[in-house]
C-alpha cells in the first residue's frame, strides 16, 4: 500500500501531518505536528515516521464544502488567513512511502495557480525498515533545502 504524509516549511517551521486515503487523493489527518528546523534531524525524523504510521486508507468521498475546510487545523497552526495564503508561500516536498521504500521528493511551488511541481532535483530514497529516525530527518532537511518557491 502506498502511504503519504504532508510536509510544508513556512519560514522556520515546519508542519508535518497524517493523510487519510481517500478515493481520488490523500487529504489531511491527524496527528499533525509544528517543528522549528533547528530541532533535531531525529526528532523531525520520529515525526515523519509517526505521521506515516497514521496513514488511514479510507473510501470517503469529500464534497466541494469538506475540501473547502479540510486543511483548516494546518492553516490555523500557521497563523495563516487562508490555504491559498499559506500554499502560496510554503516549500512542499512529496514524502511516500511505495513497497518499503520511502521518497522524499524536492518540488517546486508555482504559486496557487499551478501548484506544486516536480524539481529538476533527485529524489531521495531509503529503506524504510533500516532507516533511523536520525535517516528520515536528514532525508527531509535535504528534500526542504532542495525545494524551492518560483
Amino acid at each position: 500500500m502506498k502511504k503519504s504524509i504532508g510536509v510544508y516549511k513556512l519560514n522556520d517551521r515546519i508542519f508535518i501531518h497524517a493523510k487519510k486515503g481517500t478515493q481520488s487523493v490523500a487529504a489531511f489527518s491527524e496527528p499533525l505536528y509544528e517543528l522549528d528546523v533547528s530541532d533535531s534531524a531525529e526528532k523531525i525524523g520520529n515525526k515523519v515516521r509517526e505521521c506515516i504510521e497514521s496513514y488511514q486508507q479510507g473510501n470517503d468521498r469529500y464534497d466541494r464544502e469538506k475540501w473547502r475546510t479540510v486543511n483548516d487545523p494546518l492553516i490555523k497552526l500557521a497563523g495563516e488567513k487562508d490555504s491559498k495564503t499559506f500554499f502560496s508561500k510554503v516549500l512542499n516536498p512529496l514524502v511516500v512511502l511505495l513497497n518499503g521504500v520511502i521518497h522524499f521528493c524536492p518540488r517546486e511551488n508555482h504559486g496557487w495557480k499551478d501548484g506544486f511541481k516536480e524539481s529538476q532535483h533527485p529524489n531521495i530514497q531509503l529503506d524504510y525498515s533500516t532507516a533511523t529516525d536520525r535517516d528520515l530527518g536528514v532525508a527531509l532537511l535535504k528534500a526542504l533545502e532542495l525545494s524551492s518557491i518560483i
